[in-house]
């Protein structure tokens, strides 16, 4: 049985805002304007931080941007 939070999250349009951490600057940055890649068989997320460096951030397989 599929539990009602994974439901609304799958029907709702709205972008989500996923953390990821900037390498350069050393502090984490929020955003919704993100790549979903798959590599190797793992999902990851690729964001540009704000100093423009690339973070990326796994996510699980069954997520839905």
């Amino acid at each position: 049985m599929i539990s009602n939070s994974k439901i609304k999250r799958r029907n709702k349009n709205i972008m989500v805002k996923l953390k990821f951490f900037d390498l350069r600057t050393k502090k984490p940055f929020s955003t919704d304007k993100f790549d979903l890649v798959l590599k190797n068989g793992r999902r990851m997320a690729v964001a540009i931080s704000p100093s423009g460096s690339k973070a990326v951030r796994f996510v699980r397989k069954d997520f839905v941007k």
